[in-house]
């Protein structure tokens, strides 16, 4: 089985962590929970495990997402990562670009974003 990455820097916001303790908690409180519980002596202790292993990782994935990206500076913040995203879409818009004064209007906007870029960064 593949281990599934999850943005844990997503944890670091206290409101998300609250979050997702409590949406951990009702999920381990419900009534099929308790049923799990009560089937422990009779189950395989294998199939219990994976039946808790999914619920926590369903519920994490719900939560705070899994990790988009693969190299994830932690001095990077969101805000930063939404500005590089927006200045790449502008940078392919602008390889596509063939007139001249789209490329040329493209190219500041490319500048601007960027400025952008660099004004989050630091």
């Amino acid at each position: 089985m593949r281990q599934i990455g999850f943005d844990s820097a997503k944890l670091k916001n206290k409101n998300i962590k609250r979050t997702n303790s409590s949406s951990k908690s009702k999920k381990f409180d419900t009534p099929d929970c308790e049923k799990v519980e009560m089937e422990c002596d009779t189950q395989n202790i294998e199939h219990l495990w994976q039946r808790i292993r999914k619920t926590i990782t369903d519920t994490v994935g719900e939560v705070i997402g899994k990790n988009g990206r693969q190299a994830n500076k932690e001095w990077i913040t969101d805000k930063t990562w939404k500005q590089i995203e927006k200045k790449k879409i502008i940078k392919h818009m602008l390889e596509s670009i063939k007139s001249t004064r789209n490329h040329k209007h493209y190219k500041e906007k490319y500048r601007e974003a960027d400025r952008n870029v660099k004004k989050t960064c630091c």
